[in-house]
């Protein structure tokens, strides 16, 4: 009942912010350099993994006169390095991390000196770890993906000149959750207990030619209850990021 009411609330939002978009509209692209740390614990097993990842991330953004605005963020890392402790055994691993979704929210440019946003939408995350195994040809993977619908919230306030203060966060409403642990070839369970939050803090500097040159500080948690096919079952996946980026 709980996602039915929140899927409501997101649809009726979508319609309308849709509503308000108008012909006359600002189109913004927003690269950026992230630096991700991940880790991840289960308490229902002797698990851990802890990783440093490199990222390159875009967004691209439409905001009209109406308030309303879409923005389409993509991610993929281009390097990383991360090791696993299982069964009390460490080994290193290749780390993938990837994500993508779409916001549609509504923006107010008026009510004070800098900007307050809402928003929702749909998004997707997908982490796969792989581990060569001596005597094996085939290599171990771990794969996590989790499907959300987001409810965010984001205050940006002048600091001085031409700097702003950021700070927002996200409830992610987790819609389905697929893990994969240690080879299992035939089970991929699909988690149905899940809790899914962002929080960020940054600023923004606009230059003399309008361009805004952004960093974001924000963490990340996924947490999961146990399923009875996981191998490595309750797990608490963490993500702290820090994001480097210019906006034209």
């Amino acid at each position: 009942m709980k996602k039915i009411t929140l899927l409501t609330l997101a649809a009726s939002f979508l319609l309308a912010a849709t509503a308000k978009a108008e012909d006359d509209s600002a189109l913004f692209l927003t690269p950026s350099l992230g630096y991700t740390h991940l880790t991840q614990k289960s308490n229902d097993a002797d698990y851990e993994l802890s990783g440093n990842i490199y990222m390159l991330n875009a967004d691209i953004e439409v905001i009209s006169n109406g308030m309303a605005y879409h923005r389409l963020s993509l991610g993929h890392n281009f390097t990383s390095n991360a090791t696993q402790e299982y069964a009390s055994a460490e080994q290193d691993i290749d780390v993938d991390h990837s994500h993508a979704s779409y916001r549609v929210g509504v923006m107010n440019l008026t009510s004070f000196t800098g900007d307050f946003s809402l928003w929702t939408g749909l998004g997707w995350q997908g982490t796969k770890m792989t581990r060569d195994v001596p005597g094996i040809s085939e290599s171990e993977i771990t794969r996590m993906h989790y499907m959300y619908v987001p409810f965010g919230i984001e205050l940006a306030l002048h600091h001085a000149a031409n700097s702003y203060w950021v700070i927002g966060s996200e409830y992610r409403l987790v819609m389905r959750g697929w893990e994969k642990y240690q080879g299992l070839e035939n089970s991929h369970p699909q988690q149905t207990d899940m809790l899914a939050y962002s929080a960020w803090l940054g600023m923004d500097y606009i230059t003399s030619n309008k361009r805004a040159l952004t960093t974001r500080l924000s963490f990340d948690q996924w947490k999961v209850e146990s399923d009875m096919e996981d191998d490595i079952a309750d797990g608490s996946l963490k993500l702290i990021n820090f994001e480097l980026g210019v906006r034209f």
